[in-house]
């Protein structure tokens, strides 16, 4: 009974730290997409002050 319930709380375990591994792979990697390139400037049109994408 012991040794079952020992496995069980293994496996949460080993299936927590997998989906916390995963989360943190997927939010490094758009962290890694998602940074501003030369080519698009994010820049505030005067008349609206609405920040739009420039090419």
């Amino acid at each position: 009974m012991k040794s079952k319930k020992h496995s069980i709380l293994l496996y949460v375990i080993s299936g927590v730290l997998l989906v916390l591994t995963v989360m943190v792979g997927i939010v490094l990697w758009l962290i890694m997409n998602l940074e501003p390139q030369p080519s698009h400037v994010l820049k505030a049109d005067p008349a609206t002050g609405i920040e739009q994408v420039v090419e």
